[in-house]
């Protein structure tokens, strides 16, 4: 999953690696997550968990 989402955030901002990734609180039905991808912050919501 987590390639799948680096290719994608690499398409719309440039190359890069995700620095930083932290899960979100209150998620039970949707996980959700906090990345930073080269330099920038980004919002993650995933449909499974």
């Amino acid at each position: 999953m987590w390639q799948a989402i680096s290719r994608l955030l690499s398409e719309q901002v440039g190359e890069g690696e995700i620095e930083l990734r932290n899960e979100l609180p209150g998620g039970e039905v949707h996980a959700a997550w906090h990345l930073r991808y080269a330099g920038h912050d980004f919002f993650v919501k995933c449909d499974e968990r």
